[in-house]
């Protein structure tokens, strides 16, 4: 979103839409269906003259004091024809072929803007975590999958949106979208 520094543009779908997260393509909540997705974002130079999509729906995050929620997530619709714009293959992954649940232990890959193509593995799945930064100030998520990250190797500020896969045979599959 115009309005945010950076980020990572998670994964294109079948369809043609960019799922990222809504702290990065739609502002934390303060983003309207329509608004301009730029690529790259602001830390990274980019400017109005890169925009690449509009943003087409977000799942608000409620504050903590308003309840929990399970993703920080928004889609977006490239520019048309969206080949120009966008890519169907996560850069170091390879081609979304479906999705499957996740479990510890599990291995995970992601491709972030921050920490590029990295692996870990999943230590949680059923996790309730406070997050700190978003302009109304803090929010509880529940049901969130944990991965290992020492010293923040494999997650760092800027690959928010990354899509988390593992690989069923040599197909990347969907397990969750990190932020």
């Amino acid at each position: 979103h115009m309005l945010v520094t950076a980020g990572t543009l998670g994964v294109v779908t079948e369809d043609w839409k960019i799922l990222s997260n809504n702290h990065v393509i739609a502002a934390s909540n303060q983003g309207k269906t329509g608004d301009p997705v730029i690529q790259p974002g602001r830390y990274d130079g980019g400017t109005d003259n890169d925009i690449i999509a509009a943003l087409e729906r977000f799942v608000t995050i409620q504050p903590r004091d308003a309840g929990y929620n399970l993703v920080d997530a928004a889609v977006a619709r490239p520019l048309e024809p969206p080949s120009a714009y966008v890519t169907k293959d996560i850069l170091g992954i390879g081609r979304v072929a479906g999705w499957t649940d996740p479990y510890v232990g599990m291995p995970v890959y992601k491709s972030g803007r921050t920490t590029g193509a990295s692996r870990s593995y999943i230590i949680d799945v059923n996790a309730t975590i406070k997050v700190s930064g978003y302009p109304f100030g803090d929010a509880i998520f529940t049901d969130q999958i944990l991965f290992d990250n020492p010293g923040m190797s494999v997650i760092a500020p800027g690959d928010s949106g990354s899509l988390l896969v593992t690989y069923v045979g040599n197909a990347p599959v969907a397990v969750g979208l990190c932020f």
